[in-house]
């Protein structure tokens, strides 16, 4: 660093940001930036370690029920667990969501922790702030910490184990746990009675029951069919009692044994209510009567009550029994229901039991539905997915997730995350739908074409489909995008920050989805009325058509509004294949993804096969579920030729949103000034040779210095300056022909292109209402002040600003605040939001009347800085404070170059070195014309860029000081460019004339 550098640049400030002689060989660095996250082997082991320990812990809390036992009144929901319940299939299907939702939570918080909690801290409610250092969220120890928090904080916690209590009570609930037991029940005890009514040796044993009843009780129960109704339960019950006490009916020796000790136990309480029953309609009412009138142990008749009454209180208390006898039977004949349903449930090779009676019964109970096999090929299918990705990827024939370099992890990671996507947007929503559709085939109530039950069946694929699809694509985004972002701004940039965001491109092809389930739903139907394999062939085909018809609509969609000239022309030329190979063409437009979803919805609509005949839908008449409308018929051909013809006329529109200018007077910029702003813009010099110099005036002639513009100077005053400001359908400047180009400062026919002056980078309404746009900033200021005190203690402060400028915000806050003291408690001095005045000298002497009198502010305003100085410095101020409002920079230089030229009392002056706002200065453009705005842009650049000749401009005005760090670093941001290039001419410049003379 020079001498003159070193004393204009502050200490702890780079001189630059080009660095080139700090690169040492290149560091290592990530094949993919992962939000620069950083993982080692040792945090991906114990990223595993922590899913052992979630899966343990979420094993050992899937076991436990999450319905109170009391509320139901059957033992086997008392008694037996979740995992006792239910058959393994639906346990596992349960299971998997459980411990699914459990690892997708403890997955984001091991890789995205830092984002989470920074997106709590940000929520303003008390308790949710969470206080982890990044070092801990990146650390290698973090995924067993958290993995062990999650497993032994949540049961302590509340909040914690009230929301892992309803996430596995909606996995119980989603397999029918407890609600199926009840449903099952009930289907086995009818399906018993048809057993009955069908086999002659039970009725036999109906009619032993019936005879066994004596005519008090048969009497009671009233009606043949109640007392036919009450012998059918007793048999019943005496059946499911010797089954189970007959281990010979129980093939499946585990299950068995796991209900057995349940199952013995309640039909030793069944034979006890049998037994009971036998005995209450076997008794004779009329049996108090049967002692001798007279005999031994005879009833006096004058001693009781009658025999008659007797009679009559014994037969309401045999009644009373009879009742309660089957009661009991019934909740008797519910207990051994429950234990064979859930026998039933869990061992469905039918087959196998023993009793025909039951067997038959359990059939008929529970048929044996359509499952589809939805559970094995769909993790197979994605195999091959896989694969196919791999291998394109390598060929080059398939884009990598980003621009980075091909190696083995980016293809590896790349056909991960396409094989996401294919899962996210046909397979993981058909999963959903699929399985709801069995729940309520289970539950008969998925077959019915017409009516209610067929709209919500639509309904239903649709809406689950459509949520599945959204949440899995929404996730498959966010995963993406924190990949290839190399920082957590980024991420969110990328996800959700511009127009054409990760988030709602992946998010919108749930349509696709929701289609392609439609489609699959329908041959799933089709397979379970006897369709043809050839049926599932069509649909997979046309299922596959239309999906790849609607991403190439929204791929379209989400790319036209970023098409720029040089992207159009690309696609144009791709479409006519003027000028790329297939390969290219093939790879920037991913086409191996339409390949994929024509394979896999060709693949789906053939491995869709029913594991069982649907016996439930023969009993239905076989009903057939037709798709809910016919598929629309789109055309892509008409979608490529219009977008063909965009491309063509895209070139052709106006560009950049600014309308087509006239070429009339193009070249020639008039550049307003101001004339007393030192030492940023003021007119010096000899009479007859002065112009505009400054900070900023330089500035300004530099960025035109050389240039093609031919430059026409102005002056503007502060409060006329964005008035001048040439707006678009304002006429370029043209002196009439034939007169002499005399400039009238005051004309204001004459607008300026370029506003260079102290202006304040705003955007009020006032800059709002001219259309203008901003330079990028050139110098960071603020408002400050100056004061001459008065020798009186409590003097009148007059408060003086520029009209115009942004100095009256901080003239009123000090007004209103009474900033300088002299209200003493007085209240807000009316001046305060009254007009401010014009101040003169003379014209404002206060009232007489002492200390007494109320002190007040005035504000006065000055059309210029020059005029404001020159009150500052000539005003007496025996009675009154004279206070200088404006930016610091300013001020300063205009109290020291007028004290120079007239005299000022710099002793009774006190300067203040704070600033109260932030102005950054920037050059006002019009509009009018976007080359011009664009061309003083770049220029700018490249002013500071040439560090050298910024670093000599800010040198010359401002002479012995040095910048701040902020102004510093304004210069180096705005240093895009190396200076090597501003030092001497590139060789391909040198003239043949220039070269040395050979030998």
């Amino acid at each position: 660093m020079d001498e003159g550098i070193k004393r204009v640049w502050p200490d702890g400030v780079p001189t630059s940001l080009w660095n080139y002689d700090s690169m040492q060989g290149a560091p290592y660095q990530q094949p993919l930036p992962f939000m620069n996250i950083r993982p080692d082997w040792q945090f991906m082991l114990a990223f595993l370690g922590g899913i052992l320990v979630i899966s343990l812990f979420a094993w050992q809390r899937f076991r436990k029920r999450t319905f109170e036992p009391p509320a139901y009144d059957v033992h086997v929901l008392k008694e037996l667990t979740p995992l006792q319940l239910r058959g393994a299939p639906a346990i596992r299907r349960a299971y998997a969501l459980y411990v699914g939702s459990l690892l997708t939570i403890y997955t984001a918080l091991t890789f995205f922790g830092g984002l989470i909690f920074s997106a709590v801290n940000a929520i303003p409610m008390a308790g949710l702030q969470v206080g982890i250092p990044d070092s801990a969220l990146t650390g290698t120890s973090w995924p067993l910490t958290l993995a062990f928090a999650l497993a032994g904080f949540t049961p302590l916690l509340r909040p914690l184990e009230l929301s892992e209590i309803w996430l596995r009570q909606q996995a119980h609930s989603w397999v029918g746990i407890p609600v199926r037991i009840k449903e099952r029940t009930r289907a086995l005890l009818v399906s018993l009675d048809k057993e009955i009514e069908n086999d002659a040796n039970l009725k036999t044993r109906l009619d032993a029951v019936a005879k066994m009843l004596r005519p008090w009780a048969s009497g009671h129960l009233m009606y043949p069919d109640v007392k036919a109704r009450a012998a059918e339960r007793f048999v019943q019950l005496e059946l499911m009692a010797d089954m189970i006490q007959d281990k010979s009916t129980w093939p499946d020796i585990a299950i068995a044994d796991d209900l057995r000790p349940l199952a013995e136990r309640d039909a030793h309480e069944a034979k006890s209510v049998l037994e009971n029953f036998e005995a209450v309609v076997g008794s004779d009412f009329d049996q108090l009567n049967r002692n001798k009138v007279g005999g031994k142990g005879a009833i006096p008749p004058q001693s009781g009550p009658s025999d008659d009454e007797a009679l009559a209180k014994h037969r309401q208390q045999l009644e009373a029994k009879l009742d309660d006898a089957i009661a009991k039977i019934d909740q008797s004949r519910d207990e051994l229901g429950a234990i064979i349903a859930v026998y039933a449930d869990r061992d469905k090779d039918y087959d196998t039991i023993s009793n025909s009676i039951f067997r038959n019964a359990i059939r008929r109970a529970f048929p044996e539905e359509i499952q589809i096999d939805f559970g094995f090929w769909i993790p197979i299918l994605l195999i091959p997915i896989f694969l196919i990705y791999v291998v394109m990827t390598k060929l080059r024939l398939h884009s990598l997730l980003t621009d980075t370099q091909m190696n083995a992890f980016t293809v590896l990671m790349t056909a991960v995350m396409e094989t996401l996507h294919i899962a996210a947007v046909l397979f993981f929503p058909i999963l959903a739908v699929l399985l709801w559709r069995q729940y309520r085939i289970e539950s008969g109530n998925w077959y019915s074409g017409i009516g209610a039950s067929y709209a919500v069946r639509i309904t239903g694929i649709i809406l689950l489909s459509g949520a599945v699809a959204l949440i899995g694509l929404a996730l498959l985004a966010v995963g993406w995008m924190a990949t290839i972002s190399e920082t957590p701004v980024r991420f969110r940039e990328n996800l959700i920050g511009s127009t054409a965001s990760a988030l709602p491109f992946f998010t919108s092809q749930a349509l696709a989805s929701i289609i392609f389930t439609l489609l699959f739903v329908r041959r799933a139907d089709e397979f379970a009325n006897g369709q043809k394999p050839l049926h599932g062939i069509v649909t997979g085909i046309l299922a596959g058509i239309v999906v790849s018809f609607i991403m190439i609509l929204l791929d379209a969609f989400w790319a036209t509004p970023d098409l720029t000239a040089s992207s159009t022309k690309s696609l144009a030329d791709a479409i006519s294949a003027s000028s790329q190979t297939t390969s290219n063409f093939f790879r920037d437009h991913n086409a191996t993804d339409f390949i994929v979803y024509f394979l896999m919805s060709a693949a789906a609509g053939i491995l869709v096969r029913p594991s069982r005949p649907s016996e439930k839908a023969a009993e239905n008449g076989g009903t057939l579920v037709h798709s809910p409308s016919e598929p629309l018929r789109w055309n892509p051909l008409v979608a490529l030729r219009l977008l063909a013809i965009f491309c063509i006329v895209a070139p052709l529109l106006p560009r950049d949103g600014f309308p087509a200018q006239d070429n009339m007077g193009s070249n020639r910029v008039v550049m307003g000034f101001r004339a007393d702003a030192e030492p940023f813009s003021y007119l010096a010099g000899h009479k007859g040779e002065r112009r505009y110099m400054g900070y900023i005036a330089d500035l300004c002639y530099d960025v035109f210095d050389g240039s093609k513009y031919e430059v026409v100077t102005t002056q503007v005053g502060p409060v006329n300056r964005f008035r001048r400001l040439r707006q678009p359908d304002d006429p370029y400047f043209q002196p009439e022909l034939g007169q002499k180009s005399v400039y009238d400062p005051g004309s204001p026919n004459y607008k300026v292109d370029i506003i260079c002056d102290p202006t304040t980078l705003r955007y009020d309404q006032e800059i709002l209402s001219v259309n203008g746009i901003f330079s990028p900033i050139v110098f960071v200021s603020g408002v400050s002040y100056l004061i001459r005190r008065s020798e009186a203690k409590v003097p009148d402060v007059f408060l003086g600003y520029v009209d115009g400028t942004t100095a009256i915000q901080v003239v009123r806050k000090a007004c209103q605040v009474d900033f300088f003291g002299i209200r003493q408690g007085m209240g807000v001095d009316k001046n305060c939001t009254a007009p401010a005045v014009v101040c003169s000298g003379d014209a404002n002497k206060v009232e007489p009347g002492g200390d007494n009198r109320e002190k007040r502010y005035h504000i006065c305003k000055f059309p210029t800085h020059t005029s404001l100085v020159r009150w500052f410095c000539s005003t007496p101020v025996e009675d009154r404070r004279l206070v200088y409002f404006g930016d610091s920079e300013i001020i300063h230089a205009k109290v020291q170059t007028w004290g120079a030229a007239n005299g000022c009392p710099s002793q009774g002056i006190k300067p203040r070195e704070a600033y109260y706002t932030y102005e950054p200065y920037a050059l006002l453009i019009s509009s009018k014309d976007p080359e011009l705005v664009r061309f003083v842009q770049r220029r700018i650049y490249e002013i500071f860029s040439h560090r050298k000749k910024v670093n000599s401009l800010f040198a010359t005005y401002f002479p012995d000081a040095q910048m701040s760090p902020i102004m510093a670093n304004l210069f180096l941001l705005n240093a895009v460019d190396q200076e090597s290039l501003f030092s001497a001419p590139p060789p391909e410049q040198t003239t043949a004339t220039e070269l040395p003379a050979l030998p």
